[in-house]
């Protein structure tokens, strides 16, 4: 039984919206957690972080004035 997806989703310019959409039709998969979690303790990477750059939010952006050949709607 699968819970957790790790499948990326990507957005696309799509005609009537001023935002992109996200594209939801991707290939989706079962995963071996065990496994996943494993690799995930032997590449951690063991440090101490002080401080950092604190990364802001960016607005989703719009769409260019200039883009043509855009998806149809879904």
């Amino acid at each position: 039984m699968c819970n957790d997806d790790l499948s990326l989703v990507t957005y696309n310019w799509v005609q009537g919206l001023d935002i992109p959409y996200p594209n939801f039709n991707t290939y989706h998969t079962c995963k071996n957690w065990d496994t996943f979690f494993a690799l995930n303790q032997k590449l951690d990477v063991s440090a101490r972080w002080e401080g950092g750059k604190v990364v802001e939010e960016y607005p989703i952006p719009r769409k260019p004035e200039h883009v043509d050949g855009m998806w149809p709607p879904p």
